[in-house]
């Protein structure tokens, strides 16, 4: 699980940074992936805006991770 984390979480904040310039990404998302091994996952992502920064809380199955990014503004 650690992986994927470590995977995911450099997307998700991608996801934050470009489309923050064009509309909030706030909101619950239905994440779904397959590992390397060819397994198969399911989760949920909800995006929080809190002030200049977004709270992020990742929930898959049993485990929840927290994380925060931070919102650019058009060039």
């Amino acid at each position: 699980m650690r992986q994927k984390m470590k995977a995911l979480a450099p997307i998700g904040l991608l996801f934050i940074l470009t489309t923050a310039a064009n509309a909030g990404p706030e909101g619950v998302y239905d994440v779904r992936g397959t590992e390397i091994d060819g397994s198969t996952y399911k989760g949920l992502v909800t995006v929080v805006r809190t002030g200049e920064t977004y709270s992020v809380n990742w929930l898959f199955g049993d485990d929840q991770y927290y994380g925060a990014g931070i919102g650019a503004s058009p060039l």
